[in-house]
């Protein structure tokens, strides 16, 4: 049975309205546009009651007056805090049905009251909400706050923190946001028993990364090492492919050492001493395998040689 709230009671001892309430209540109020269009855009809006009821048309339009707006900018009346709000779809498709329906007002309040030319009273709006509930036929106690106060549970259901709703609403701190909300310890108990971090732990505590040493695979192995250099970067596939033909010479083609035509004293084609002396700026290079000791002895006295002839 819904009880009707006093219009002194706390937002702690007012209901939020659940998503199947909300759908409850939309279809209530389908027949009824600008109740529909007052519902929908409080409880996307986050605004107590009276900044709510005290819109204007002018704040919801843009510019040219001639649609709705990205923006609501509004000062608040306890706080006197200036704040500017994102019109957010749910927001702009209430907004824009009711200004049409209204005849596209480029002026005066949103929800105006039966007399016309002010807007709607506080008062009256928590009957309103009251009766929405009682129609649809919800358990609760509902009021004018449940409207923010539904905001700011889907608010968090959505994946925002307390910290950010506490700024949103202009709190000056999260206990004021939490008892606003009306969480218990049985909520925070649910969420804690949730969590299990063991589930989440992907790392062994053998295999952390070292930032400041960078490996990179080139060949089974092989690995080559730099700190920070593009070229080089660019240079490692040329030579990981040399690196592979000489560990792993084809039967049929053998590496034959001292061959006349492609190769310098070390026995080695010309084309893989080219590609190591443009990785004079690698700091060190490693090579395991096979021919470990020769080509490392090779790629050492290469970057040291043209390390002394660029001086």
């Amino acid at each position: 049975m819904v009880r009707k709230a006093r219009r002194n009671e706390g937002i702690n001892t007012v209901s939020h309205f659940r998503a199947e309430q909300v759908a409850n209540i939309r279809q209530v109020l389908v027949d009824r546009p600008r109740d529909l269009s007052l519902f929908d855009t409080g409880i996307h809006l986050g605004l107590r009651g009276g900044d709510l009821l005290n819109l204007e048309w002018p704040q919801a339009l843009n510019k040219a007056l001639s649609d709705i707006g990205e923006n609501i900018t509004l000062v608040e009346q306890k706080t006197d805090r200036r704040v500017t709000l994102p019109i957010t779809t749910p927001i702009r498709q209430a907004l824009l049905r009711w200004w049409k329906i209204s005849g596209e007002p480029v002026e005066g309040p949103i929800w105006p009251s039966r007399k016309g030319g002010s807007p709607m009273k506080i008062g009256y709006l928590h009957s309103l909400v009251n009766k929405w509930a009682m129609v649809a036929g919800l358990e609760g106690h509902f009021g004018s706050h449940s409207l923010r106060k539904t905001f700011g549970r889907a608010f968090l259901a959505q994946g925002g923190t307390i910290y950010q709703l506490a700024l949103r609403f202009g709190h000056k701190s999260i206990e004021t946001t939490g008892i606003y909300l009306g969480l218990d310890v049985e909520e925070v108990n649910e969420v804690a028993n949730g969590i299990d971090l063991t589930k989440s732990l992907d790392t062994k505590p053998n295999e952390v990364s070292r930032p400041k040493l960078r490996r990179r695979k080139v060949q089974q192995g092989a690995f080559v090492t730099n700190q920070a250099s593009n070229k080089a970067d660019a240079e490692v596939p040329r030579i990981a492919d040399h690196v592979s033909k000489l560990s792993s010479p084809k039967k049929d083609e053998e590496i034959q050492p001292n061959q006349q035509d492609n190769s310098e004293a070390s026995g080695y084609p010309v084309s893989i001493l080219a590609d190591c002396r443009k990785l004079s700026i690698v700091d060190q290079i490693w090579v395991t395998g096979e021919m470990a000791g020769e080509l490392k002895t090779l790629l050492l006295h290469s970057l040291r040689g043209k390390g002394k002839n660029d001086g």
